[in-house]
């Protein structure tokens, strides 16, 4: 049986931005809690500062140029990608993915050689109907790949 790819269209996302707002916030504080001087304080909190922007932009807002902003998946292994500026990463789904009904981390190992690529996805930044089958189809898939993998073994 042959499973229709899901296809996503991603919207720039409130929650993305205020968990990774959050996680920024909490690495903040405890750069000023610890007892460091002021220099490597502030000097900790510009780098912070800096990835919460490079961060935000890239998956929260979706407004960088390497920002993920379509996600294919043809099934619970093989997706691609499609950036911003126009590039398309095909590649395999790592086992490191997340799905949850609250997010789902969707973790791209590219068929060329390349970094790894995280795609953040959430309820309110995609079609309701899409999300749920992302869901399905990256947790059942996965499942039934892994159960036929193990029947396999000796």
């Amino acid at each position: 049986m042959v499973l229709e790819a899901v296809r996503i269209e991603l919207r720039p996302s409130l929650a993305i931005a205020l968990w990774l707002g959050g996680a920024h916030l909490l690495a903040l504080s405890g750069i000023w809690l610890a007892p460091l001087g002021w220099p490597i304080a502030a000097a900790g909190s510009l780098a912070i500062g800096m990835s919460l922007l490079m961060t935000l932009r890239r998956h929260a807002l979706r407004t960088a140029p390497d920002a993920i902003v379509a996600l294919e998946l043809h099934d619970a292994a093989s997706a691609c990608v499609r950036s911003r500026d126009g590039g398309v990463i095909e590649g395999r789904v790592a086992g490191s993915s997340f799905v949850s009904p609250s997010f789902t981390i969707v973790n791209l190992r590219p068929e060329a050689a390349g970094r790894l690529r995280t795609v953040l996805v959430t309820p309110d930044c995609v079609d309701g109907e899409a999300f749920r089958r992302l869901r399905v189809r990256l947790r059942w898939d996965r499942t039934g790949a892994r159960d036929a993998s193990a029947a396999d073994q000796p």
